[in-house]
């Protein structure tokens, strides 16, 4: 009989960032300078790369933001994400479009394609992965078919963006549309 995990109200850091709204860097710093290993994050302990917060530990951050006490036994309904019906965005961040709990936006390429071992043209080892900035300078990978048309300026010096939406568990970024026909171009 399989037990429930005791980390079940715990959340990523991905999701406490897009929840509050700061960077994921900004929240590396704050859970170095304001939070405790143990009550208020742990790592997980199926992956080790990730970090979980408690409850507390994001009240425990949202007050450290505001300046404000805030009691530190938040329950789990006070750090949802807002419903679809109240249409919220994500502070210090203009551009994101959320309905039913996914996240569109405009991103800026910002990885190049080269010429990998065997001639093949792509960005990463992947070639289904482009690197992409968000409007809050954040870097991620986003998922696409093809990676060899994406490029980082067009042929007039201008950035190249794409529609991507924020998905799944753990949150990937994945394109919006189809990608380029040719290089640079739609």
């Amino acid at each position: 009989m399989p037990t429930e995990s005791p980390f079940i109200n715990h959340l990523s850091a991905d999701q406490v960032a897009i929840q509050i709204g700061i960077s994921i860097p900004r929240l590396r710093t704050l859970r170095r300078d304001v939070l405790h290993e143990g009550p208020d994050w742990i790592r997980d302990p199926q992956d080790d790369r990730r970090t979980l917060f408690s409850p507390a530990g994001v009240a425990r951050i949202r007050q450290a933001l505001s300046g404000t006490p805030t009691p530190l036994e938040a329950s789990p309904e006070a750090i949802r994400p807002p419903s679809p019906s109240s249409p919220e965005k994500i502070a210090g961040d203009p551009s994101p479009i959320q309905h039913d709990g996914i996240i569109e936006e405009i991103l800026t390429v910002v990885s190049s394609p080269r010429v990998f071992p065997g001639g093949e043209v792509k960005h990463h080892p992947n070639p289904r992965v482009i690197s992409a900035r968000r409007v809050n300078g954040d870097v991620v990978y986003v998922r696409v078919s093809e990676s060899r048309n994406f490029v980082s300026r067009l042929p007039d010096g201008s950035p190249m963006t794409l529609r991507a939406r924020l998905e799944g568990t753990p949150p990937n970024w994945s394109l919006i549309g189809r990608c380029p026909r040719w290089l640079g171009r739609g």
